[in-house]
């Protein structure tokens, strides 16, 4: 929807969204509106939209919110007020050849992770184990990947039952549970200047919702949020207060998905590997 969060937020009905991922304003002089502002009005119009998300969201709902270094802590202490916290997210990406003068290179920056109450959805899904991981673990495996308990160390024996190992013992091929840390390339900024990727994007949404939940974004940009939602099978909404941006993300969900038979080809179950993500987004 073409318009400001805060101003429209009445179309969205109080307590009917299952999910946020949203990149707000930095007051990062970037060009946006609300992202010059002095401190004190930029951390009023943060309570303002902060205060409009939490309402919006369902009592089950999840929130996540990209942010920097400058904000991360003010950031934090308006959020714990309105939300549950559960977990600072660490994206990684590699430097675009900047010149950071007598400092080191940002190039990491913050997501946080809350929720609106004890009760949310987390798939737990599991990533496909590494090269290294399988370099580090396949000496210790047997032919269908189990690691025998005669392989552990004994810090790990400590840690669990034998009866119980034997039965469902470690295997190198389910992969791993999502970390807090994540690299992930950014997006050539071809039509947004603080683009998100795809593939980052759809982790959150893979982990916080099913199929047919709604998930808004405040800040839309082009579209990104609403589009992954729509590639995994979820119902995307959210405000853009910019027509340039608001343009061109109406085009690219024009050209992702006119024509097109969406396909449920982004989660792959498996009984004994659990959920696992496959690499579907750029």
């Amino acid at each position: 929807m073409f318009g400001d969060c805060n101003e429209q937020s009445d179309e969205i009905e109080d307590g009917s969204v299952d999910l946020v991922v949203t990149d707000p304003p930095y007051n990062a002089k970037k060009g946006f509106p609300n992202d010059n502002l002095p401190n004190d009005e930029f951390l009023s119009f943060t309570r303002r939209w902060g205060s409009m998300v939490a309402r919006k969201l369902k009592d089950t709902g999840s929130f996540y919110c990209f942010i920097n270094d400058n904000y991360y802590i003010p950031f934090r202490n308006i959020f714990d007020e309105l939300l549950t916290y559960r977990r600072t997210i660490i994206w990684h990406f590699e430097g675009f050849f900047n010149n950071p003068g007598d400092n080191y290179d940002s190039r990491y920056e913050y997501v946080l992770f809350y929720t609106k109450g004890d009760d949310y959805t987390f798939n737990k899904i599991k990533e496909p184990p590494s090269n290294s991981y399988l370099e580090r673990w396949s000496p210790c495996a047997d032919k269908n990947g189990d690691i025998p308990w005669d392989k552990l160390s004994p810090t790990e024996k400590v840690r669990y039952n034998r009866e119980n190992y034997e039965k469902n013992p470690k295997n190198i091929h389910r992969g791993l549970y999502q970390g807090n840390c994540i690299y992930c390339p950014r997006p050539r900024y071809k039509d947004h200047p603080t683009q998100k990727p795809e593939r980052l994007v759809s982790i959150f949404i893979e982990e916080s919702s099913i199929k047919g939940d709604l998930v808004f974004d405040p800040f839309c940009g082009t579209g990104t949020t609403v589009i992954v939602s729509k590639k995994l099978g979820r119902v995307g909404m959210g405000f853009e207060i910019l027509e340039k941006y608001f343009d061109i993300g109406k085009r690219i969900l024009s050209e992702t998905f006119e024509g097109e038979e969406l396909k449920n080809t982004l989660w792959k179950r498996d009984e004994k590997k659990g959920i696992t993500r496959l690499d579907q987004f750029t």
